[in-house]
């Protein structure tokens, strides 16, 4: 007489085994990214939730640099200077309660010095999304502004790519995001970390 296991019909299936383990590692890695990602998120808060109740950080625009900048991540800044309306962007695809639209980014050069930053202006609605659109919203070149300091965003897995300048488009002007160290090898001049207000 052939005696039974618990499991009679069990087999060992290296293939199905491998799956799970792999399966089980992902899960485990978007747990611990998630659990990161909310780490972050709080501790963002909390420094907006400081800044609201103090006063901005005031650069020395001759002396800022990008360790700086960096040292004040996410964190209002007091800064001045001019903007150049030559050579904005839009980063499109952006929502706002208004409806669909995009953000203008334009370089800023600081008081003093011959450095630039580059400066998110703000929401724009989807139907400007040309340059000669872009004139209604330049108010005055010069500006003492006060933002947070953002880095520059890197593409998203899957995601679409930012133009790269070609013969006919030597300086393209609509981008998916906001990917300012690429954007920065664009302009003929020195560029700090991004700055949005």
């Amino acid at each position: 007489m052939k005696r039974l296991g618990l499991f009679p019909n069990f087999q060992f299936s290296a293939r199905l085994t491998i799956s799970a383990i792999v399966l089980a590692a992902i899960c485990f890695w978007c747990a611990t990214w998630q659990w990161d990602k909310y780490g972050k998120k709080v501790a963002l808060i909390d420094t907006y939730q400081t800044d609201s109740v103090e006063p901005p950080i005031v650069l020395d625009p001759e002396k800022v640099s990008n360790e700086e900048l960096a040292n004040h991540l996410n964190r209002r800044v007091r800064l001045s200077g001019t903007y150049d309306f030559d050579r904005q962007i839009i980063v499109t695809n952006r929502k706002h309660a208004v409806g669909p639209g995009h953000w203008l980014l334009t370089p800023l050069k600081l008081d003093g010095t011959d450095r630039y930053v580059i400066v998110s202006r703000g929401f724009i609605p989807f139907r400007d999304r040309h340059p000669e659109d872009w004139k209604k919203y330049s108010f005055s070149a010069h500006e003492l502004l006060d933002a947070v300091v953002k880095p520059s965003s890197q593409k998203m897995f899957m995601g679409p790519s930012n133009p790269d300048p070609t013969a006919e488009t030597p300086f393209p002007q609509l981008w998916f995001f906001p990917e300012i160290s690429k954007y920065a090898k664009l302009l003929p001049y020195p560029c700090l970390l991004y700055t949005s207000p």
